[in-house]
């Protein structure tokens, strides 16, 4: 049975992400927000403790919706595309379990 099949999986979803298109449009939109973000709120997040400040800008990013917009959008994009019922991690993820099952199976008969 093969170690590390998930890790490798991630990984490779991952690059393929940061190598997208989308990956570039989501980076512009988070830029802009956090920098209308922290623009809105210079002045009172001056003066909180560091912690505390990144936690207000993790709380403010945790209730935007661009997170839940761009596993959507990956979710969408047919085959080709890693999320989703018909994507490829679902598709690579059915293998390996098949695998392993049929590892498990004649490990049982022996």
């Amino acid at each position: 049975m093969r170690q590390g099949h998930f890790d490798q999986l991630r990984k490779e979803m991952l690059r393929d992400f940061l190598r997208s298109e989308r990956h570039s449009a989501f980076r512009d939109q988070l830029e802009s927000y956090l920098h209308d973000y922290v623009s809105k709120d210079a002045e009172r997040l001056a003066y909180r403790d560091a912690r505390l400040r990144q936690s207000d800008v993790m709380h403010a990013l945790d209730q935007h919706p661009l997170f839940d917009e761009l596993v959507s959008d990956l979710s969408q994009q047919g085959r080709e595309s890693w999320l989703g019922e018909g994507g490829r991690l679902a598709q690579q993820v059915r293998e390996q379990v098949t695998r392993m099952i049929q590892a498990h199976a004649s490990s049982r008969q022996d």
